[in-house]
Order: structure tokens, then sequence, then C-alpha cells
């Protein structure tokens, strides 16, 4: 009897120390997967801005209304670049959306600023989306087109959504809209912004 509740809680133990190595090493990945993705996206926003000036609008077109340029680097296409100065965000935007993508990036999930409809997605890094939660009302944000032409938004609500309320996150009545998930991924936190 003692020899087996010997050997029970030896076994008990080197579990637990597996499963404790198995977190630290989940941790790790999670910690080289957000600095990997903030890397590229300030390596990719720098690209973008170079290639946004070059494409810039003649100034007085204050129109905004053509279609913008994708910009193209690495293969992979890009609409802009959003920017959240109160977070000291500039990022780049890819024009399609996958998993891989979001690694790197925010994405553009739906729409367009000149449909006055467009929803970005992007993970919850701190260098990405991950501070969105901590947005006030009246805060700016700006998006950048290929073109250089500066679009600015208000925000005017915060709201959490859970991932199955994707007509309500596309169909809102509002011209931009940020989000990305909330830690353990259970429900969206969700930016709602205007023109200004």
């Amino acid at each position: 009897m003692f020899k087996r509740r010997k050997i029970t809680g030896i076994s008990l133990f080197c579990v637990g120390v597996l499963l404790i190595f198995c977190a630290a090493a989940l941790c790790g990945f999670n910690i080289y997967s957000m600095e990997k993705a903030e890397a590229a996206s300030a390596e990719i926003a720098v690209q973008l801005e170079e290639m946004v000036a070059d494409n810039r609008i003649a100034e007085g077109d204050a129109s905004g209304s053509g279609t913008p340029a994708e910009l193209a680097i690495n293969g992979n296409r890009y609409i802009g670049i959003v920017s959240v100065p109160s977070r000291g965000l500039w990022l780049p935007v890819r024009a399609d959306i996958s998993y891989p993508a979001l690694r790197e990036s925010p994405c553009c999930y739906s729409g367009s600023v000149s449909g006055g409809d467009l929803v970005i997605a992007a993970h919850n890094y701190p260098a990405h989306f991950g501070t969105l939660s901590r947005l006030s009302n009246g805060e700016y944000i700006e998006f950048i087109d290929g073109s250089g032409y500066v679009t600015k938004y208000t925000v005017v609500r915060i709201e959490i959504l859970e991932p199955d309320e994707v007509k309500r996150m596309t169909d809102s009545g509002y011209d931009l809209t940020l989000f990305t998930c909330t830690p353990g991924g259970g429900s969206r936190v969700t930016v709602r912004c205007m023109k200004i």
C-alpha cells in the first residue's frame, strides 16, 4: 500500500512538472509570436509609409472618392495604415483576412472607407489592438489609404460583441469599426467610430 502511494505520488509530481513545462513553453511561444508580429508590422508600416508618400494625392484633392490604391509588399496587398495616436499605433492593414495574415498585421474584415463601413480586425497583441478596450469616446483614429488620403474618425462607442454576432459587427451604421478578441478569445472588443 505504501509503495503504491509512493508510485502514485511520484507519477503525479512528474505530471505536474510536465504541465508546468508545457505552460511555460506556451507562454514563451505567445511572447515570441507577439514580438514577431510587432516587428513585422513595424517593418511593413515603414515600407507602406514610403509607398504612400510616393502615391500621395495632389494637394487640394480632398475628395477621397476615387478607388484608393492597394499597395503590394512581399506578395501581400495592403489597403493602407490605421493610426491610433493616443496608443502610439501606426499599423499596416492587409486587404485580405486570414489567420496567418492576422499574425502579421491588422486586416480588412469587410467594407471600405469610401463605403463608410470599414471594419478592421487584429489580434489582441499589445502592439496591435490589445489596448482597444482602453480607448475613450472622443479619441481620434486616422486611416491613410494607398493614395495618401487621410480619413479622420472619432471614437463614439466601445462595446463587447459575441463571436457569432457577425451581422451586428459589419452592418452597424458606423463609418469605422475596429475589433479584437478579449483575453481568452470569448468575446470581441469593438470600437465604433464616425468620420470627423
